[in-house]
């Protein structure tokens, strides 16, 4: 049985939340401030902005709002209280008293994979106040006015899980921010788009492994990462250079991993701004999740990702 919305009567802390603080963030699309900050849409009347971004600046990227930066996103969520930023590794997006933090590694353990990966932000890495190897938030107290995740989400093997996980340590009428890999612009290029089916499917499963399918998809169809080279449509083709080869070792690592319980790191969903709408909206229409659609704000030229805010309904 899916876990549903009965998970989240025992939550602790619970304090009203902002009044209407919904109403502040910018809409999707404004059509005053798109024509203003587009010059060849000066002349447009307000529902001829609107429709030229339905038919032609969106696919183009262009900004339809004044979010200009994920920066600018992030700034959405000062002044909502206190924050519990998931996988902050060496990039938290929030700093101060009123965050606190949620890995599956603590701050050694992301120090010496930052030194494997040869980052060099390590003192940049703050210090986790939670760690779960596989990411189970249940460990967590407590519960949130916000909770934020950038590039998270699509590692979850079930994605069912997470929100209602995420759900659980938010107050009602908090809100889950997150930023989230376009697939058409980043590494997941040339992978199929998720659907609500095979959310559905690993929810059903109750999955905390990545399936072989996973594996064999994301290392026999990885694209370059260049987000600016995809949205010029120069999206190259699968890096891997022996496919046989590919196949077998991913198949050595799925078994070998299986057999220890030990979780290996690979993009489980691959969204667009159109479809992570749908099917979140879908999961809150089916009652599986405690959390709806707020804003999707769509992908802009040149970058690889889009920002959300999903409610949990206060």
């Amino acid at each position: 049985m899916i876990a549903g919305r009965s998970l989240f009567g025992n939550s602790s802390r619970v304090s009203p939340p902002t009044p209407r603080a919904d109403l502040v963030f910018p809409p999707e699309l404004d059509p005053a401030h798109y024509r203003m900050i587009h010059a060849d849409l000066w002349t447009y009347a307000l529902d001829e902005a609107a429709a030229h971004y339905a038919a032609r600046g969106k696919a183009e990227g262009r900004q339809p709002n004044v979010l200009a930066s994920r920066e600018m996103f992030r700034d959405l969520a000062a002044g909502l209280g206190d924050i519990l930023e998931i996988g902050p590794f060496s990039r938290p997006l929030f700093r101060g008293p009123h965050v606190t933090y949620f890995d599956v590694l603590d701050r050694a353990g992301l120090t010496h994979l930052g030194t494997q990966l040869g980052l060099h932000e390590g003192s940049q890495i703050p210090d986790i106040h939670f760690v779960s190897a596989t990411g189970d938030l249940t460990i967590v107290p407590g519960t949130f006015d916000v909770v934020a995740s950038s590039h998270v989400i699509e590692h979850q093997p079930d994605l069912v899980r997470h929100l209602n996980q995420v759900a659980a340590v938010l107050k009602p009428g908090g809100y889950y921010f997150l930023w989230i890999p376009d697939k058409r612009y980043c590494l997941d290029h040339f992978q199929a788009e998720s659907t609500i089916a095979g959310v559905l499917a690993a929810a059903a499963e109750q999955r905390t492994f990545h399936t072989l399918e996973t594996l064999l998809a994301q290392d026999l169809l990885r694209a370059h990462n260049d987000s600016r080279r995809h949205w010029l449509g120069d999206h190259g083709g699968p890096v891997h250079d022996n496919p046989v080869e590919t196949i077998r070792l991913v198949r050595d690592l799925h078994e070998a991993s299986r057999a220890r319980g030990e979780y290996v790191d690979r993009h489980a969903w691959q969204f667009t701004p159109d479809s992570f709408r749908t099917i979140v909206a879908l999961l809150d229409a089916l009652g599986l999740i405690a959390l709806r659609p707020l804003r999707v704000y769509n992908t802009l030229f040149s970058h690889n990702e889009f920002w959300a805010i999903l409610m949990k309904p206060g």
